[in-house]
C-alpha cells in the first residue's frame, strides 16, 4: 500500500534527473492553469512548467508544441506569458435561416423609426416585413449612409440563407426602433448586400399585427414620446409651456345644452376606456353641472378602435374667432426651393397640448353615459382651436431656418444633409424646451420626397400625392349628381395639375346643367379618361425662384379663361410654377 502511490506520478511526468523526487510539486504544476512569475523557479521549465527539467531538456515535452494561446511554438498555454489572443475563445454561433434577400416587389412594408445614438437623430427607413427571419437586417449601404459613426459589434448568429448558402455579415448595429408610440431595443445584422429586414425580434418587440398588406398597431396602443429624450423616459402627454387658450364668446348667443345621445351597446366600452384614458392624461374633468351642453359622436377608425369626438355646433355660435390667419399651402412650399432633404414632425393630440383657461371650461362640457365632463386642455371641434394653434407654433419656431409649419404639421429641409440635420436638431430642440410632444408613428426623417398637405415634395418639385391620385384613377363613372359633385372637387384640388382643365372639365360640368336631370354622356366618360390620364401624366411643378426671369402666357374660350406661371431656367427651358394660374370655368 505505501509503495503504490507514487508509481503514477512516475507515468504521468518524465523520469527526473534528479534524485529528489517531488511528487506534490509535479501534481500541483500538471493542475494550476497557469503558474505566476514567482513560482517559475531556476528549477521549473518555462516551457511546461515541469520541475523535473529545465527548459533545455532534450525530452522537454513542450519544446515543438504550439502554443493555444499565443500560437507561438516551443511552450504550453499553461505557463504563457503573452495576452490571450481571439484565437483561443473560437464560440459556434448559432445558425438562423434568412428567406428574404434579393430585391423584390410586392411585399408586406413598414416605416419606423431607428435611432442608434440618443443624441443622434432619428432616421425614417421602410423595411421590408420578414416573419420567417428571427433577427432585423440592414444592408451596408444603409449602415454607411445613415449610421457610419456608430461602432459595430460582434455578430451573435451566423446568418444563412433558405438554400443553407452563407451570408457575409459586416457586425450588429444596436439600436431602438419606434412605431406606433411603442419603442423596444433591436440588434441589426449588416450585411454587404440585400434588403433591410424587419424580423421577428422586432415584429414582437413593436407588437405589430398585419391585415393583408397593411401594419396594424398594436391593441390599445398609448404610449407617447417626447421630443429628442430617449424612448424610455417618455411616458406621458405634453403641455405648452407659457400658453393658454382664452375662447371670446359673444354674450348674445344663450348657451346650449343638449340631451344625452344613447350609444351602442358595442361601442360603451370603447368609450369608457377612451374616457379613462383622457382623465388620466389631464385632458378632461368630471363635473356635475354646467350652462353649456354638447353631445358625443362616436366613430369607427379604419385601424380599429373608436374615435370620440364631441359635437360643438352649438357652443362655436357663440365663439369670437381668432383673426390669426393659417399659412397659405403655395406660399409654404415656395420656400423649400433647392431643398434636397426633407422631414416632417407631427404633434400627438396637439390641442391635446395647449392648456384652456378657466374661463372657457365650461364652453367644452359633454354628456356621455358615464356623466358630465369637461376639457382642460383645448378640444378637437373648437372654433376658435385653429387660429390659436397656429399663432403659437408660429411664436415656438420663430427665428428659426429652414422650417415651416400648418397646425401641427412640420416640414424641415435643407439644402444639404448638413444643413437639414442642423435645423432639424434647432426644431426639436425647440419644441422640447416648449414641453411638446411629437407623434413618432407619423414623423418621418431625411427622406428625398415625402408626403405634405397633400402633395409629394421632392428636390424636383411638388409633385401628385400617388394615394390621392390612386383614388382619383379607380373611380367609377358617377352614377347621380352628388357624386359627380364630390368628384369634381377632389379634381379642382389638383387642378393645376391638369392642363387646359376647364376645356378638359366641360363636358363633366355639362352634366350638371342638365335641364332634364343627372345623365351620364359618352363626352363626359371620354372627359373623365382624359383627365385621368393627364394626371397620371403630370409633371412636377417647380419652385418659384425669385431669381428667375417669369413668363405669363394666357388664353381664353366661350365657357373658360386661364394662365400659366412659368420660369425660364438657366438652360433656357420653361418650367411650370406651382404658381400656374389656374383654368377658370365662366358658369
Amino acid at each position: 500500500m505505501t509503495t503504490s502511490n507514487p508509481a503514477p506520478v512516475h507515468a504521468v511526468h518524465s523520469t527526473p534527473t534528479s534524485g529528489r523526487q517531488r511528487p506534490k510539486a509535479k501534481f500541483k504544476a500538471r493542475t494550476s492553469s497557469k503558474p505566476s512569475a514567482s513560482a517559475l523557479s531556476a528549477r521549473t521549465c518555462f516551457r511546461c512548467g515541469s520541475a523535473g527539467h529545465l527548459a533545455n531538456a532534450q525530452n522537454c515535452p513542450a519544446a515543438s508544441a504550439k502554443c493555444k494561446n499565443c500560437n507561438k511554438t516551443g511552450h504550453f498555454a499553461r505557463v504563457c506569458r503573452s495576452a490571450p489572443t481571439h484565437s483561443v475563445h473560437s464560440v459556434e454561433l448559432p445558425e438562423v435561416c434568412i428567406l428574404y434577400l434579393p430585391g423584390a416587389t410586392d411585399r408586406l412594408m413598414c416605416d419606423v423609426i431607428i435611432n442608434a445614438t440618443p443624441a443622434a437623430i432619428p432616421v425614417s427607413l421602410q423595411l421590408t416585413v420578414d416573419s420567417g427571419s428571427s433577427v432585423s437586417i440592414l444592408p451596408k449601404q444603409l449602415y454607411e449612409q445613415h449610421f457610419h459613426t456608430v461602432p459595430l459589434h460582434a455578430p451573435t448568429a451566423r446568418l444563412v440563407t433558405y438554400l443553407q448558402e452563407p451570408i457575409s455579415v459586416l457586425g450588429c448595429l444596436p439600436a431602438t426602433v419606434s412605431k406606433y408610440g411603442l419603442t423596444c431595443p433591436a440588434h441589426f445584422f449588416i450585411v454587404d448586400n440585400g434588403t433591410a429586414l424587419l424580423g421577428m425580434d422586432l415584429i414582437k418587440g413593436l407588437q405589430l399585427r398585419f391585415d393583408g398588406n397593411t401594419v396594424l398597431p398594436p391593441p390599445q396602443s398609448a404610449s407617447v414620446c417626447e421630443l429628442s429624450t430617449p424612448p424610455s423616459q417618455r411616458t406621458t402627454l405634453g403641455c405648452v409651456k407659457n400658453f393658454t387658450h382664452k375662447v371670446n364668446i359673444s354674450d348674445s348667443v344663450p348657451p346650449v345644452r343638449h340631451k344625452l345621445r344613447r350609444l351602442p351597446f358595442s361601442v360603451r366600452d370603447a368609450v369608457s376606456a377612451e374616457l379613462e384614458r383622457l382623465l388620466h392624461a389631464g385632458v378632461i374633468e368630471r363635473i356635475d353641472s354646467s350652462p353649456w351642453v354638447s353631445p358625443i359622436v362616436v366613430v369607427q377608425k379604419k385601424t380599429g378602435g373608436i374615435r370620440m369626438c364631441v359635437d360643438l355646433r352649438g357652443p362655436n355660435k357663440a365663439v369670437i374667432v381668432d383673426s390669426y390667419p393659417l399659412p397659405h399651402m403655395e406660399e409654404m412650399m415656395t420656400l423649400l426651393k433647392g431643398a434636397t432633404v426633407f422631414s416632417t414632425i407631427d404633434l400627438e393630440s396637439a390641442y391635446h397640448q395647449v392648456p384652456l383657461h378657466e374661463d372657457s371650461l365650461d364652453l367644452t362640457a359633454f354628456i356621455t353615459h358615464e356623466g358630465l365632463f369637461r376639457f382642460c386642455r383645448v378640444p378637437y371641434g373648437l372654433a376658435s382651436a385653429p387660429s390659436a394653434f397656429q399663432k403659437m407654433m408660429v411664436v415656438i419656431l420663430k427665428g428659426l431656418q429652414n422650417v415651416a409649419n400648418y397646425l401641427d404639421d412640420i416640414i424641415v429641409w435643407g439644402r444639404t444633409l448638413q444643413e437639414h440635420d442642423q435645423a432639424l436638431q434647432n426644431v426639436l430642440q425647440r419644441l422640447k424646451d416648449a414641453g411638446l410632444v411629437l407623434n413618432e408613428s407619423k414623423c418621418q426623417f431625411r427622406k428625398q420626397s415625402l408626403k405634405f398637405l397633400g402633395h409629394m415634395v421632392t428636390s424636383q418639385g411638388i409633385q401628385l400625392d400617388q394615394e390621392h391620385l390612386s383614388a382619383i384613377i379607380d373611380a367609377p363613372a358617377p352614377s347621380d349628381a352628388v357624386q359627380l359633385r364630390s368628384l369634381l372637387g377632389l379634381l379642382s384640388w389638383y387642378n393645376k395639375f391638369i392642363p387646359n382643365s376647364a376645356s378638359v372639365l366641360m363636358p363633366l360640368r355639362a352634366c350638371l346643367r342638365d335641364e332634364s336631370g343627372f345623365r351620364w354622356s359618352d363626352e363626359a366618360q371620354q372627359s373623365l379618361a382624359d383627365v385621368k390620364k393627364l394626371l397620371v401624366h403630370s409633371p412636377a411643378l417647380a419652385l418659384f425662384d425669385p431669381g428667375l426671369p417669369v413668363v405669363i402666357s394666357t388664353d381664353a374660350s366661350a365657357y373658360g379663361l386661364g394662365a400659366v406661371f412659368a420660369q425660364i431656367c438657366t438652360d433656357g427651358h420653361e418650367t411650370y410654377c406651382l404658381f400656374r394660374i389656374q383654368n377658370t370655368h365662366l358658369s
